[in-house]
C-alpha cells in the first residue's frame, strides 16, 4: 500500500467491485508494465473470481479501511481491526452458512477470497457430521474420513491429469468438506432414531428416503464446489464427481466381497 497506484488500484475494486484486467488499467491510465508490477506487489490483497476479474480479499477489505481512515485522517485502525475480530468472523460464518442453503454457489465463489469464516464453517460441519455418525457406528469415524481424504485426493488427481488445473489443496478440502453439510440431516435422524428421541412411525420408513436426499444434496454442492475451486465447467465437474463416486463404490463393493470370502472360509 506504500504507493499510489497501489492505493487507487484497492479503491477502485472496493468501491466499483470486481474488475477485469483491462478495466483497471483503463480506469486508472496505467501502462501495462506499471501495473503488473504493482499488480504483483499487491497479490496478497487480491483474489480472482471464476471469469478472471479481480477482487479484494478479506484482507485487502481491511487494507481498504485503513487508507480511507488515513484520507480522512481518522487514526488508529479500529475498524480494520474488527474486520479480523472474532466477532467478525462469527458473523461471517453464520452467513457463510445461511448461503450454504440458499445461494450455495455465492459461496464456493467467496471461499476463495475469505478463507477464514468458511474455515471455522468446514471445522463446524466436519466435527458435528463425525459426532452425529459415531454415536451410532463407532467405525464410521474412520469410513468417513478416509471417504473425505479419498474423495479430494481423487478429485484433485483426476482435475490435474484431464483439465490441466491445479485447484489449491486447502481450498478443495474446505470447499467439499461444506459440501457434506447435508449428512447433518440423515445423521441426525438416525441418532434420533436410536435414542427413540423421535416416534419410530413414520420416520423409520422415511430414513432411506432422508439419506438418499442427502447424499443427492451432498452431491450438487460437491459438484459446485468442484466447478468453483477447479474452475472447470459444471460438465466437466460432473464427470469428475461420477468417476470418483464410481471408483469409491468399486472399493466399497470389493471390500464387502473381501469380508463375505473371509467369513466363508472362516466357516468351512
Amino acid at each position: 500500500m506504500g504507493h499510489p497506484v497501489r492505493r487507487d488500484v484497492i479503491r477502485l475494486l472496493r468501491e466499483k467491485g470486481p474488475q477485469t484486467y483491462s478495466q483497471i488499467l483503463a480506469e486508472l491510465r496505467l501502462e501495462t508494465g506499471t501495473f503488473n508490477y504493482h499488480l504483483e506487489r499487491l497479490s496478497g490483497l487480491l483474489g480472482r473470481l471464476e471469469d478472471g476479474r479481480y477482487q479484494l480479499n478479506d484482507r485487502g477489505l481491511a487494507a481498504y479501511e485503513l487508507i480511507t481512515q488515513a484520507k480522512t485522517g481518522v487514526r488508529g485502525s479500529a475498524r480494520a481491526v474488527s474486520k479480523l475480530s472474532l466477532g467478525w468472523v462469527a458473523g461471517r460464518s453464520l452467513d457463510g452458512l445461511v448461503n450454504l442453503i440458499a445461494r450455495p454457489t455465492r459461496v464456493f465463489v467467496d471461499i476463495q477470497r475469505e478463507r477464514l469464516p468458511y474455515l471455522a464453517d468446514f471445522a463446524a460441519i466436519l466435527l458435528l457430521v463425525l459426532v452425529t455418525g459415531s454415536f451410532s457406528d463407532v467405525q464410521y469415524l474412520f469410513t468417513y474420513l478416509l471417504g473425505f481424504v479419498g474423495q479430494v485426493a481423487f478429485v484433485s488427481i483426476l482435475v490435474r491429469a484431464f483439465y490441466r488445473k491445479r485447484p489449491s489443496p486447502v481450498l478443495l478440502a474446505v470447499s467439499i468438506g461444506l459440501s457434506h453439510m447435508p449428512y447433518l440431516v440423515s445423521n441426525s435422524l438416525n441418532l434420533l432414531l436410536g435414542w427413540d428421541l423421535v416416534p419410530q412411525n413414520p420416520w423409520t420408513v422415511l430414513q432411506p428416503v432422508v439419506a438418499m436426499a442427502s447424499f443427492a444434496w451432498s452431491f450438487l454442492l460437491s459438484l459446485f464446489a468442484v466447478n468453483a475451486v477447479c474452475q472447470i465447467s459444471k460438465s466437466e465437474a460432473l464427470v469428475v464427481l461420477l468417476v470418483t463416486f464410481s471408483v469409491y463404490a468399486a472399493f466399497t463393493n470389493v471390500g464387502a466381497l473381501v469380508d463375505l470370502l473371509l467369513s466363508l472360509a472362516q466357516s468351512l
